[in-house]
């Protein structure tokens, strides 16, 4: 008892101040105080990653090198390297369950150290792999390098799950949360996870999914010639009189498509009914995609500029998660069969 009233004061400060910084932070300074204090040490922390993934190439006797968040070959630099090789959302995530699952204090501190340990020789690993495929499209080598990384983060999540199965059931338990898929549907579920990484890190890296893109466009095109909007289709890019647009794998909504799946198979029956639903759907994004890509064409002819190009991309984006959700709404409402039941009268 006492354990979990002093997790639940430990909880209630963290969102206390968090609520003080965005009050602050809104009420009294005009930049964000923390933000830039914070980007200084990741950039530290990513340097200090690429003087070792410098160091691993060195080894290998590889004609790359990394330095200052640049890639290089025979000395001409290549690509800028982001933070996202740090994998900071694995990282806090799993650190948020470590830190709520009612384990002892010690060992809570030795998984943190441990997993500190290993997002930074995966980050060495993924910056190291990251320089090596520069050559590749920026896309292509951000979701191959990344692999072992997001693989090592998924193992230690799954390990950690799994290990402390009962105690997590018993946490959801008390915060009246049904945890009977703790027992029954972790093992399927970990196989879904594990194909989502790898469906959408190496294999979304490794091909070029011309078909598919191919596809997206000429659809687009026809869409387009509807509405007597002239286009001429090259390769990747769809040509208008003002602007152009470009279609990479990136925009396919590959791990968009995926997660849509992965929920509607994990919380089906696995019938026809499932298989169908997932199908349908998956068709039903694509033709949702095509529209879209249709509509920022128009939109770049008339409002040229690749600043705002990218807002209303983000903005179509958006709307497309939100015709997901949808989906997923329909899907518990209506096949699932998964309501809230009604408590009958004595």
């Amino acid at each position: 008892m006492l354990k979990s009233r002093l997790s639940r004061i430990i909880l209630f400060t963290i969102l206390l101040l968090g609520i003080i910084y965005v009050l602050v932070r809104l009420l009294f300074f005009q930049a964000d105080p923390l933000w830039p204090i914070l980007s200084e040490g990741i950039s530290r922390y990513q340097l200090l990653a690429e003087q070792w993934a410098g160091k691993l190439l060195a080894w290998a006797g590889s004609a790359y090198t990394v330095a200052g968040h640049v890639t290089y070959k025979n000395g001409t630099a290549l690509i800028t390297i982001d933070s996202g090789v740090l994998l900071k959302r694995w990282f806090v995530f799993l650190l948020l369950i470590i830190w709520l699952t009612p384990v002892r204090t010690g060992r809570r501190i030795s998984f943190s150290l441990l997993l500190l340990v290993l997002n930074f020789i995966m980050a060495v690993v993924d910056i190291a792999l990251l320089t090596r495929l520069s050559h590749y499209d920026l896309t292509s080598a951000i979701q191959m390098s990344r692999t072992p990384g997001v693989l090592t983060m998924t193992t230690f999540f799954v390990v950690w799950v799994w290990s402390y199965r009962d105690q997590i059931s018993n946490r959801l338990s008390a915060l009246h949360i049904d945890a009977s898929f703790m027992h029954s549907g972790l093992k399927p579920f970990f196989v879904v996870l594990y194909l989502y990484v790898i469906l959408g890190n190496p294999v979304l890296g490794y091909f070029d999914f011309k078909p598919w893109v191919d596809f997206l466009f000429l659809s687009t095109q026809k869409l387009l010639s509807l509405f007597h909007v002239d286009s001429v289709l090259q390769g990747k890019l769809l040509i208008g009189e003002h602007a152009n647009l470009y279609m990479g794998k990136a925009c396919l909504g590959m791990k968009t498509i995926l997660l849509f799946a992965a929920v509607v198979y994990l919380t089906g029956r696995h019938n026809l009914s499932t298989w169908l639903y997932m199908f349908f759907g998956v068709v039903f994004i694509n033709m949702v995609n095509i529209i879209r890509l249709a509509l920022l064409f128009n939109y770049v002819q008339k409002h040229p500029g690749y600043d705002l190009a990218i807002d209303v991309h983000d903005m179509y984006d958006y709307i497309i998660y939100t015709i997901i959700f949808i989906l997923w709404v329909i899907w518990f409402e209506w096949f699932t069969g998964i309501r809230r039941k009604k408590p009958v009268p004595d």
